[in-house]
C-alpha cells in the first residue's frame, strides 16, 4: 500500500527521535509533538502511544518525572488499546526506573513485574533482557546482591535467544558488567574473573564499550578487589572524566553514586562536590527528591568531616526540605498509579467489549466464523495431543429459502434465532456452538463418546420442535451431519469439516430432518448405500 505524504513524514520523525533519544531530550519532545498533529489526520491514532512514551521518556531524561508519569500512562493506554505489547512493556520498564529513582520501592516492583509478565506471555525478549537487567540493579541497590545476580542471570538467558536486534551488544555489555560486580560484591573473585575473560574477548570485538562508564566502573572494583590499587586509582580517574561528559545526570545517577563512594573513600572532596553539583544541576524540580536526599547525606558527610558547622547547618535545612518533597512526591505518585489502574481497567473492559462484538453473530448473539476458526484450532490441537475424541457437526434448517420466500425475512430472521437459542442450551466447555453464515451452524465436541453427541443431536431436534411452537413460528426442521472420532497424525481440521459436510448433505438426501454420525468416508458410504436400497 502507497504511504501517504504524512505517514512518510512521522517515519522520518520517529528515525530521528530514536537516533537522538538519550542525547537531546528537548528536541525529542519537540519531534513527538510534530508527530501527534500528523497522527490526528489518521482514524484511528496509530503513532499516540509512541509520541506520548517519546515524550514521557524525554522528561525523565531531564528529571520532570511528573510531567513524565503523566505522558507514560497516555502512552500506556494507548499501547494497550492497539495491543502493542513490547512497547507497552518499555512504559512498564520505564515507570519501574522512574519509581525506583523515587525511592518508591512498591510501585518499582509491581511496574517491572507487569513487564516480566508481557515478557513471558508474549515471548518478548528484548523486552525481558532489559527488565531483568533493571529489576537486577533495583535488587543491588537495596543490597539484595543475591537476588540482583539471579535476575541478572535471567536477563542473559534472554540476551542469549536475541539474534539480530541492534541493542543486543548494548545489553550484552551492560548484563556482564552487572554479573561481574554482583559477583565482586560476594567476594566470588574466581567466578567474576571467568566472567570478565569473555567480557574482555566481547570488547576487543567491540571497542567502541571500552570506556563505557559501566564498564570502567567495574574494572575499577575488580582491580581493586585483586589488590591492584595503582590501577584502581587510574581507572576511578577515567570513571570521574567520562561521567563528567554525561549531560544529564539521571540518566547516571547510580554510576555516579558509586564513583561518590569511591571518592570518599580516597578523600577526593574536590571532586566529589564536582559529581554532586553536576548530578544535581541534571535533576530539576521536586520529581526526584529521594536522590536529592541521597546527595544531600554526601554534602552532609563531607561538611562534617571538614568541620564546617555553618555549612552543615544550611545543608540540614536543605535535607529536611527534600525529605517534605518526598512525602509530597509520594502522595502524587500515589494518585497518578491510581489513575493509571483505573485506566487500564477500563480499556481492559472497552477491549473485551469490543472483542466480544468482533466474536459474536450480530443476530444470533452467538460465536461468529471469526471465534469459531480459533476454537476449531484450539480443540483439535487439544483432542491431538490428549488423544481424546473430536466431533465437528455442521446443521441447518431444511428448506430455509422456502420459509423466506412464504413468510419473509423477518419470520425467517426469527427461525435462526431460534434455532441459535436452542444451540446456546447444549453448550459448555465440551460443546460449542457457531453461526457459519445463511441458515448454516457449527457444532465442536471435545472429549465426548459417539454416544454422547447422539444425545445432543437428538435433544437440539427435539428442543427445536417445542421452541417452534412456543413461539408461534412455521414449521420447519433441521438437518445434522457428524464427523467423530480421536484424531491421528495425519489427520487435519478439514478432515472432519469436510465429512461433517458430507453427512450433512447426505441427511438432506434423504429428506431433512435426519442426522448422520460417521467415523470416516468408508462408514458414510455404506450408510449412503444403504438410504438409496430403502428408496
Amino acid at each position: 500500500m502507497e504511504l501517504t505524504s504524512a505517514q512518510e513524514e512521522i517515519i522520518k520523525l520517529k528515525d530521528e527521535i530514536n537516533e537522538i533519544r538519550f542525547n537531546d531530550p528537548k528536541r525529542v519532545i519537540e519531534l513527538a509533538h510534530q508527530v501527534l498533529a500528523l497522527d490526528e489526520a489518521d482514524e484511528e491514532h496509530p503513532e499516540h502511544g509512541f509520541a506520548m512514551f517519546s515524550i514521557g521518556d524525554a522528561y525523565y531524561t531531564m528529571g520532570d518525572s511528573d510531567k513524565c508519569l503523566q505522558y507514560i500512562n497516555h502512552a500506556v493506554v494507548e499501547f494497550h488499546r492497539t495491543a502493542d505489547w513490547e512497547k507497552l512493556g518499555e512504559c512498564f520498564n520505564l515507570m519501574g526506573i522512574m519509581f525506583s529513582h523515587q525511592g518508591n520501592m512498591a510501585n518499582a516492583l509491581d511496574s517491572y513485574y507487569a513487564g516480566i509478565n508481557l515478557a513471558e506471555t508474549y515471548h518478548l525478549d528484548f523486552l525481558g533482557a532489559m527488565i531483568y537487567q533493571n529489576f537486577a540493579e533495583l535488587c543491588d541497590r537495596t543490597n539484595n546482591v543475591e537476588e540482583a545476580l539471579r535476575k541478572a542471570y535471567q536477563s542473559q538467558e534472554y540476551i542469549n535467544r536475541l539474534t539480530h536486534h541492534h541493542r543486543r551488544d548494548e545489553l550484552y555489555m551492560a548484563n556482564q558488567v552487572s554479573i561481574i560486580k554482583a559477583n565482586l560484591k560476594l567476594h566470588q573473585l574466581e567466578t567474576a574473573e571467568d566472567h570478565h575473560e569473555d567480557l574482555q574477548d566481547f570488547l576487543l570485538a567491540h571497542p567502541e564499550y571500552q570506556d563505557d562508564l559501566d564498564v570502567l566502573l567495574m574494572e575499577m572494583l575488580l582491580a581493586k578487589e585483586q589488590g591492584r590499587l595503582g590501577a584502581s586509582l587510574d581507572l576511578l580517574d577515567k570513571a570521574y572524566q567520562a561521567f563528567m561528559k554525561y549531560p544529564y545526570g539521571i540518566d547516571f545517577f547510580w554510576e555516579g553514586f558509586e564513583l561518590m563512594e569511591q571518592m570518599e573513600e580516597h578523600g577526593m572532596e574536590e571532586q566529589l562536590e564536582v559529581i554532586i553539583s553536576h548530578i544535581k544541576h541534571g535533576v530539576q524540580g521536586d520529581g526526584f527528591p529521594d536522590l536529592l536526599m541521597r546527595l544531600s547525606k554526601f554534602r552532609i558527610d563531607l561538611l562534617t568531616r571538614q568541620g564546617n558547622q555553618q555549612g552543615l547547618l544550611e545543608e540540614l535545612k536543605v535535607y529536611c526540605g527534600y525529605v517534605d518533597m518526598q512525602t509530597k512526591q509520594n502522595y502524587r505518585n500515589m494518585y497518578q498509579f491510581i489513575e493509571l489502574q483505573d485506566s487500564l481497567k477500563q480499556s481492559n473492559q472497552q477491549n473485551a467489549l469490543l472483542q466480544q462484538r468482533a466474536e459474536t453473530d450480530e443476530l444470533t448473539a452467538i460465536a461468529n466464523r471469526r471465534r469459531l476458526n480459533e476454537v476449531s484450532d484450539h480443540f483439535f490441537e487439544n483432542a491431538m495431543s490428549t488423544k481424546k475424541n473430536f466431533g465437528v457437526e455442521m446443521l441447518d434448517i431444511d428448506k430455509f429459502k422456502l420459509v423466506n420466500d412464504q413468510f419473509g425475512h423477518i419470520v425467517g430472521d426469527a427461525c435462526l434465532v431460534a434455532l441459535a437459542d436452542v444451540l446456546r442450551t447444549v453448550q459448555n466447555e465440551h460443546v460449542f456452538v457457531a453461526r457459519y453464515g445463511g441458515d448454516e451452524f457449527f457444532i465442536l465436541f471435545l472429549g465426548l463418546s459417539r454416544d454422547e453427541i447422539s444425545a445432543i443431536c437428538q435433544k437440539i431436534a427435539k428442543t427445536m420442535s417445542e421452541v417452534i411452537v412456543d413461539r408461534n413460528l412455521p414449521q420447519f426442521t433441521i438437518s445434522q451431519g457428524v464427523c467423530e472420532r480421536i484424531p491421528l497424525g495425519p489427520n487435519k481440521l478439514w478432515d472432519f469439516t469436510s465429512l461433517a459436510d458430507l453427512a450433512l448433505y447426505e441427511s438432506k438426501r434423504r429428506g431433512g430432518n435426519t442426522t448422520i454420525i460417521v467415523q470416516n468416508s468408508q462408514e458414510l458410504k455404506q450408510i449412503s448405500l444403504k438410504g438409496s436400497e430403502k428408496r
